[in-house]
């Protein structure tokens, strides 16, 4: 089974991670506090697609990736 943890590193990013049965941790997002508000960028699409946002929280961010 599956889980999505956040980890902040600092008060202007997190990273969004998922951990498997295996305790098997990979990243799935970075999540960055813009002006706006926190922006996610997904690890694994390096084009401007792979950014989403603006969210309220770190928190929110990873109910709707995850989702």
């Amino acid at each position: 089974m599956s889980s999505a943890i956040i980890e902040r590193h600092g008060p202007r990013r997190a990273y969004i991670l998922q951990t498997d049965g295996a305790e098997r941790t990979s990243r799935l997002a970075t999540v960055y506090r813009m002006s706006d508000g926190w922006h996610a960028k997904l690890s694994d699409d390096h084009t401007r697609d792979g950014w989403s946002g603006p969210y309220g929280s770190p928190e929110e961010a990873l109910t709707r990736l995850v989702a």
